[in-house]
């Protein structure tokens, strides 16, 4: 225990370490979806190279790609480079995509289709249902 009485290790605040918050290539795919929603596709199509270009993958050029194209390139890439990182949920959710994309998955491998218009709405914390009497 240090002096703070926080047990210091690798994922403790009193490591030495450092504690990820978000990855750049995260940072760089979000700044590709506002470029997207400004009307700005090459721009967008500018930030999705910036992630490849870190491993050396081919780049997409960006004249050759309508605003439909470049989401298509912009939701495959946040899939790949962000894999088993647990944003897929809710970069789906936010894209108004969540069922179509789910149901499918679900009803191949289980028989059902789950998904439904609920899952759009984050749950409210029951702190407030336990105060707020108006909910």
């Amino acid at each position: 225990l240090c002096n703070c009485g926080i047990r210091e290790g690798a994922g403790s605040a009193a490591s030495g370490n450092n504690v990820r918050i978000m990855r750049y290539a995260d940072v760089l795919l979000m700044r590709a979806e506002i470029e997207l929603m400004m009307d700005n596709t090459p721009g967008c199509i500018e930030f999705i190279n910036r992630v490849r270009r870190r491993f050396g993958m081919f780049e997409y050029t960006a004249a050759n790609y309508s605003d439909a194209e470049a989401f298509e390139l912009l939701k495959k890439e946040r899939e790949l480079e962000l894999m088993g990182e647990g944003s897929r949920f809710n970069d789906l959710k936010r894209w108004g995509i969540l069922a179509e994309t789910l149901n499918p998955e679900f009803q191949a491998k289980y028989g059902t289709q789950p998904v439904n218009a609920s899952h759009y709405f984050f749950p409210i914390p029951q702190g407030e249902l336990d105060t707020n009497f108006g909910l």
